[in-house]
């Protein structure tokens, strides 16, 4: 089964609350909520904004990507930030940076209040050998992830080729659990793939992509219209 992700573009409250209109709209188009922390300057905004995103009933998805992986947030608050909002707002899902942190209390703290972990990595200038990618999965799984998410930027579809195959192993190895993404154009039918090659999760957006390649939830709800 695929579940669908949107990505919210919003950048502070007042462009939330317009998005929230949106997203009613648009709620049988989409299974998740992931909200982006490192598009917000004020912490509190953060928190403000993920308790009004309750009233939509959705899972929420709380990311906070930092510069070296292609987002906008500090590296050297990240630690201190995803403990704060982990600890202060309403959340189901906590992306965690598997290179940035990966502390084995902090993880089992997580989980013991009902929130589950998702490792990611990213590297959106290259798609690394296969035996680095297996590498960070299985660290991921043995840090006791609720799901594995990779993506990378392939130079040819060979690279797709690959990831394709991986994910195909690792849901066999590790059940459906595993997020691949080849980003970019040349990596879109990894957002879009069916039965063995379909991801835990596949990100959208409403308008605007949010990260290269990404389509918008309606097309995927076409796709993944009875959920398999």
């Amino acid at each position: 089964m695929t579940e669908i992700v949107v990505t919210l573009s919003s950048r502070n409250l007042t462009e939330l609350q317009q998005e929230l209109k949106d997203l009613h709209h648009a709620r049988d188009d989409f299974d998740i909520l992931e909200f982006r922390g490192d598009y917000f300057e004020d912490d509190e905004e953060i928190i403000d904004a993920l308790y009004g995103l309750r009233e939509l009933n959705k899972r929420i998805l709380y990311t906070y990507r930092t510069e070296s992986e292609g987002g906008y947030g500090s590296d050297d608050d990240y630690v201190s930030h995803i403990k704060y909002i982990s600890a202060h707002a309403p959340l189901d899902i906590l992306d965690i940076q598997y290179n940035s942190y990966r502390e084995a209390a902090f993880i089992s703290h997580i989980k013991s209040r009902s929130i589950e972990v998702l490792f990611s990595h990213h590297d959106f200038l290259k798609t690394p050998d296969e035996k680095t990618v297996q590498s960070i999965i299985d660290g991921m799984y043995e840090s006791f992830a609720d799901y594995c998410k990779v993506a990378y930027m392939p130079s040819h579809n060979e690279d797709v080729e690959l990831l394709f195959e991986l994910l195909k192993e690792n849901k066999e190895k590790y059940g459906n659990m595993i997020i691949i993404i080849a980003m970019g154009e040349r990596g879109k039918i990894t957002r879009v793939a069916k039965e063995p090659y379909n991801s835990a999760f596949t990100y959208g957006c409403l308008k605007t992509p949010q990260a290269p390649g990404q389509v918008e939830i309606k097309m995927l709800r076409e796709v993944y219209k009875h959920n398999e």
